[in-house]
């Protein structure tokens, strides 16, 4: 087996990431406030930014935080401009976040993100009116390491029991009304165990954090302890992969272990043999019949769950 460096998965997913967003043009014209700092004057870094997009006329009174991906050390919310621009021309305002990447010589990890992303939806909450946001209809979605962090933020707005461990100094009134899932990391346990497989000692613990041998920091920051755990309330999930995400395993383990509880989910599996139809696929390659077909699928979910 193969191992290579974590610098060079970051390198390459940087690269891509750039390549693509000045190759591809967003959707529609629609306002922007960008670049808010949600964690206050004294904490000014690109980390703990957001964006807000909203439509020009035709608001359809749903609005969706987006949490980017990036195996946790990498990425931005500029990368997920052009995606999120998709929903902001179907008609909802989107929130678009960042948040603190892994850096051990920071000492942040993963409940760092989690406990940077949570206050940026309180943030939300209290200048909803001062930034014109629509509170009442709420979803989130995430991708890969951001479908992670996007569950864990729903659980938690959901069993506000959670927010002791992630010494959150409060938790604004919401509660979202579904959440949808592409490519997400779902096991963090069992992450680790794949990454001792292909990457070096060094570059595990510039993904998982200094932490990641500490089984109860992964078990307690894991989606599927709490989807295991039949005292927690789940919120409403669209999940999705294909047959050629290389992290398929880890939707089809969360859609096996939904199913053992009996929880409804929504779940597609896309078996197109065509390679652009990978990782996070319904964020690329919008000409695609497939990619337009399930993002006018979670749309309409959206705006199922919404009006329930």
């Amino acid at each position: 087996m193969i191992k290579v460096p974590a610098s060079l998965f970051k390198y390459l997913m940087d690269k891509g990431d750039k390549k693509y967003l000045k190759s591809h043009q967003t959707f529609g014209v629609y306002n922007t406030t960008r670049n808010l700092s949600y964690l206050g004057a004294d904490l000014y870094s690109r980390s703990y930014y957001l964006d807000i997009y909203s439509p020009v006329d035709n608001f359809n009174g749903i609005t969706i935080f987006n949490i980017h991906g990036g195996g946790y050390f990498q990425g931005d919310k500029d990368y997920s401009e052009i995606y999120c621009s998709y929903f902001v021309n179907q008609g909802f305002q989107v929130i678009n976040l960042n948040y603190p990447l892994i850096d051990n010589l920071m000492d942040i990890d993963i409940r760092n993100q989690i406990y940077a992303l949570v206050m940026a939806v309180n943030f939300i909450y209290d200048n909803r009116h001062k930034y014109h946001v629509d509170i009442d209809k709420l979803c989130l979605m995430g991708d890969s390491a951001g479908g992670h962090l996007a569950f864990m933020v729903g659980l938690i707005f959901l069993n506000p029991q959670m927010a002791k461990y992630y010494q959150l100094p409060y938790l604004a009134p919401i509660t979202f009304k579904a959440i949808h899932l592409s490519s997400s990391m779902y096991d963090y346990v069992g992450l680790r165990k794949l990454a001792n497989k292909y990457l070096y000692r060094g570059g595990i613990s510039k993904i998982f954090s200094k932490h990641f041998n500490d089984s109860e920091y992964l078990k307690m920051n894991s989606p599927k302890t709490y989807v295991d755990d039949l005292n927690i309330f789940l919120p409403p999930l669209f999940i999705i992969t294909s047959i050629n995400d290389f992290f398929k395993e880890e939707t089809i383990k969360l859609h096996l272990d939904l199913n053992k509880r009996n929880i409804e989910h929504f779940y597609h599996y896309e078996k197109s043999g065509d390679k652009r139809l990978g990782h996070i696929y319904n964020h690329f390659n919008f000409d695609l019949t497939e990619v337009q077909n399930i993002n006018l699928v979670i749309t309409e979910f959206f705006i199922k769950k919404c009006s329930q």
